[in-house]
């Protein structure tokens, strides 16, 4: 019985269900979990629970996953939200700064 994450991560790799080269995340621990539920030598009720575990850690992996996206491409629109505004605030400011000068000229000229 491990004691320790590191004990279990050695056990893990001595039954071939962690590869050592992979690293440790939520895809190395679903592919422990399933390849550990089709050893032969467990109780049916066992496997199945493993199974679910498994599913259900590869469904919080898809939740994850698509908020990291979703976080993403919010950031993205955010930063060529505020790129734009201040292009436009720009080119807003000139096109005054151009129509007061054609004033001006226009009132000194009158």
């Amino acid at each position: 019985m491990p004691c320790n994450t590191n004990e279990a991560i050695s056990l893990l790799e001595e039954e071939g269900a962690l590869n050592p080269k992979e690293g440790l995340n939520t895809s190395s621990l679903v592919d422990a979990l399933v390849h550990l539920s089709t050893q032969g030598n467990m109780l049916v009720p066992a496997q199945t629970a493993i199974q679910a575990v498994a599913l259900i850690l590869n469904q919080l992996k898809l939740a994850r996953t698509r908020e990291d996206i979703t976080s993403l491409i919010e950031g993205r629109v955010n930063a060529l939200m505020d790129s734009m505004t201040k292009e436009a605030t720009a080119a807003m400011k000139v096109a005054a700064d151009t129509v007061a000068a054609q004033v001006k000229a226009t009132a000194e000229e009158a």
